[in-house]
């Protein structure tokens, strides 16, 4: 593990921060950027950016960035067939080094508090599948612990081979409810058929768990991306896009406040639109926003009522992301516009170039 100081810290235009590939909001006046090269920091809500990227060690590319607030962010990144990982626990001014796997084809990491998240280690890659490694950690991101990998089956089918996760792309989503039980969430992209599993002992062997939820006949037929946007404590909740011939871009939201044990269904989002990037967020255990069909709605009901707000940039050809640090304050990035709310979305200002 190695102390780094940042490259430099510098004003970034706002014509660098088209270049984001993501941007977390985390507070009404502070925003993280990142693009496959850096990352950035903005002090007052994304009109001037400090650019904060670690001086590794070695030549990294493919970086991927994740904040979870101020003060910590984590990036990975890819450097002579091994992966690395820098975290800041200063908003960017200093970064610890180490690495995160002997080789691999990049990761990316989540934390769902300042000490737990998981990472998960790209390995062979191909046509609809992703062999992967999942790791954790209970320190920030000090030391890591392997969790499962998935097993090399390709095509051959989507069932688990002695407790190990399927390669079939692609996982999403992981959650450690506790020491034992571990919800893991994706989408099958070749095959009509929910991916949700969990595990009873800490990771080291999976189940199907898609029958514990409240899933029609049709989704459970569907080609479906299941995630975990938010996590508390009991309090699970895990979204759904599902999509048919027939019927695009359906959302349901799945409550749970037993860990996971069991599921209430929330009511069934149809924009009734084209299928395009879909992203859900939660900024707390009710408040939440989906960018759907070219569309935003919020929910203030935990997913289980939704209602479209109107915004100047709906079906926008390159929008990319949208964040909210809390119900009211936002932002959408797209390739060449930056957007902010501060009233829960009901109205946006572009922040020019």
């Amino acid at each position: 593990m190695q102390k780094l100081l940042v490259t430099f810290i510098l004003t970034a235009s706002l014509a660098q921060a088209q270049e984001f590939n993501s941007i977390r909001m985390v507070s009404d006046q502070q925003v993280w950027g990142f693009t496959r090269g850096g990352a950035y920091f903005s002090e007052d809500a994304a009109q001037t950016w400090k650019q904060v990227t670690p001086a590794f060690t070695e030549q990294v590319t493919a970086l991927q960035g994740f904040a979870l607030d101020a003060k910590h962010a984590w990036l990975t990144g890819q450097g002579d067939g091994k992966v690395l990982l820098a975290f800041t626990q200063d908003a960017g001014q200093n970064w610890t080094q180490l690495k995160l796997y002997e080789q691999g084809q990049g990761a990316w990491v989540q934390f769902r508090d300042p000490q737990n998240g998981f990472a998960v280690i790209g390995m062979d890659a191909g046509m609809s599948h992703q062999a992967f490694i999942l790791l954790k950690t209970s320190n920030g991101g000090v030391t890591w612990q392997k969790v499962n990998s998935s097993k090399n089956d390709y095509f051959k089918t989507p069932e688990l081979q002695g407790g190990n996760l399927p390669d079939i792309c692609c996982i999403t989503d992981a959650l450690f409810v506790n020491d034992k039980t571990v919800l893991v969430t994706g989408g099958y992209t070749p095959i009509e058929k929910p991916y949700f599993f969990r595990s009873n002992n800490g990771g080291k062997t999976f189940v199907a768990a898609s029958s514990i939820l409240p899933l029609n006949a049709t989704e459970r037929k569907s080609f479906s991306r299941l995630e975990i946007p938010y996590a508390k404590g009991d309090v699970v909740l895990v979204v759904g896009t599902f999509s048919t011939p027939e019927q695009p871009s359906v959302l349901v939201t799945f409550l749970s406040q037993d860990g996971g044990k069991s599921w209430v269904r929330g009511e069934k989002l149809n924009p009734r639109s084209q299928p395009q990037r879909t992203q859900v967020l939660f900024t707390d255990a009710k408040n939440g926003f989906t960018w759907l069909g070219g569309k935003l709605y919020k929910t203030s009901t935990a997913g289980q009522t939704w209602h479209e707000i109107k915004v100047p940039f709906e079906n926008a050809a390159g929008f990319k992301q949208i964040t909210f640090a809390d119900p009211r304050n936002g932002m959408a990035l797209l390739d060449t516009s930056l957007w902010i709310t501060g009233n829960g979305g009901e109205s946006w200002q572009e922040i020019k170039r």
